[in-house]
């Protein structure tokens, strides 16, 4: 995203690059084909825009969050990176746990190991891929892999490395106990550094490859969920932030380290100010949609989805879905649940299933959060980003099942792409706090949608039997 130093965005290049499934269980990308594809978006605005990209002051970062880049010597990766979707690695944690007690891991990282995150994806290659362990020079995130090849500079912040489970969370620096109890070598990790911090300019070769100057600047970055809700959490307070992408989010910001006793939600290091995101990650919110989309209305917009979802009513006439196609993280953590359809009759058509998927998605929100209640956060308000934004449907869907006013933002159309530019706004001295940055670059919408009593009533009783369907089937997964 190219953004002018009044935060007006000028261009937005996007490509899509494919999750590898090399076998059940299994997720990958390839950081080749990834590089590639930036190198595509960067070479688009800069054909596009020359000459406004020969003046580029600073660039930022954000990028997905838990994947594990591992690379030698000479920063060559050394396989495919393991990403979020993963779930290979359930045993691995079970043998995390036998050397560190639950609780004591718990209390390091304020979190639960899941499959998908890169601590135990770094240790079942070394029980799995003993010769690629053994070339690790440094471990890295990709959004740290793609810095690198812009600067020819190794480096990683907080917020990537505390949800790749490496960090004492508490304490922002890296747990020698966790590292020395599962014998990791410390000289693998990559040093810390706050998201704005200007960690070099643009490499020659890289340049002359891209079209960049070398007299741009380019910022740590963070991990996209934290980056992304600055662009949503600090213009209203007591806000709550969703996001529906592939994944669905709920997320809230502390200035402490606080966090569910149960460790149904995850507590990280968040880019602003050394504070923290407490979050609820959902596999399958959008994805879900995706799939759906891509098996039986391929050639239809989402828009158009959204129009024929519209005609269902609310509680989608009793049919239910589970989007666990994936597993499931928030609540759960259980990589054997399965999506399924229940209620299902010869009364329901197509309208009533994409419904049913868009409701699914907010009620796996809703058992977030309620955790978030149980935990006595303030939410008041629900600030919308992510592609669900963009469907009326979605956010009424949200504002019912929530019984919450839901808004969302007037000037970003990529809301993680936006906070990455504006946290090199910060970096290169254009703002001097994120607050400063944040009340001059993000606009919220006056307007809000409101909860629908009737319908709020409606999902309340449907709520019941969705959480009641995970219990009752789980044995069958």
């Amino acid at each position: 995203m190219l953004i002018d130093e009044y935060a007006n965005e000028i261009y937005l290049a996007q490509k899509e690059y494919p999750i590898l499934i090399k076998q059940k269980y299994y997720a990958e990308q390839s950081l080749e084909n990834i590089w590639n594809k930036t190198k595509e978006c960067i070479s688009e605005i800069t054909t596009k825009y020359k000459k406004e990209c020969s003046n580029i002051v600073s660039i930022g970062f954000s990028g997905q969050m838990h994947a594990l880049v591992i690379v030698d010597k000479n920063i060559n990766p050394i396989r495919d990176a393991i990403i979020w979707l993963d779930q290979r690695a359930q045993s691995t944690i079970e043998n995390i746990y036998n050397i560190i007690p639950r609780d004591k891991l718990h209390t390091i990282t304020l979190n639960r190991l899941s499959t998908g995150f890169a601590l135990p994806s770094l240790l079942w290659i070394r029980e799995n891929e003993k010769s690629n362990y053994s070339k690790i020079y440094k471990i890295l995130s990709i959004k740290d892999f793609i810095r690198y090849k812009l600067t020819k500079i190794l480096a990683s912040d907080y917020s990537d490395m505390s949800a790749m489970m490496f960090l004492d969370t508490g304490e922002m620096r890296y747990s020698l106990d966790l590292l020395d109890a599962l014998d990791i070598s410390i000289n693998i990790m990559p040093e810390l550094y706050e998201a704005c911090f200007v960690v070099g300019n643009i490499d020659d070769a890289t340049s002359k490859e891209t079209g960049l100057s070398t007299n741009t600047t380019v910022c740590i970055g963070g991990g996209d969920q934290s980056i992304q809700t600055l662009t949503t959490l600090f213009n209203k307070d007591n806000s709550c932030a969703i996001n529906i992408g592939t994944s669905t989010q709920l997320s809230l910001f502390s200035k402490s380290p606080i966090y569910d006793s149960l460790f149904r939600s995850q507590t990280f290091c968040h880019v602003k100010d050394k504070g923290y995101s407490i979050y609820a990650a959902i596999l399958s919110g959008g994805l879900s949609l995706k799939w759906f989309k891509n098996n039986f209305f391929e050639c239809a917009t989402y828009k158009h989805l959204d129009l024929i979802a519209s005609k269902s009513p609310a509680g989608s006439n009793g049919l239910i879905y589970l989007p666990y196609l994936v597993g499931e993280r928030c609540p759960h953590f259980d990589k054997n649940a399965k999506a399924m359809f229940f209620g299902l009759t010869i009364e329901h058509n197509k309208s009533h299933f994409l419904r049913a998927i868009m409701e699914a998605a907010v009620f796996s929100l809703k058992e977030g959060f309620d955790i978030f209640n149980d935990m006595e956060l303030k939410m008041d308000n629900i600030i919308c980003s992510g592609g669900g934004s963009f469907s009326s449907l979605w956010k009424h869907i949200i504002s019912d099942v929530l019984d919450k006013p839901v808004f969302t933002l007037k000037n970003i159309t990529e809301e993680a792409a936006f906070g990455a530019a504006m946290i090199s706004m910060i970096g290169s001295k254009k703002y001097s706090t994120y607050d400063e940055a944040i009340k001059n670059c993000i606009k919220i919408s006056d307007e809000a949608i409101y909860p629908n009593n009737e319908n709020t009533e409606i999902y309340k009783n449907i709520f019941d039997k969705y959480k009641m369907l995970y219990q009752v089937n789980k044995g069958l997964f």
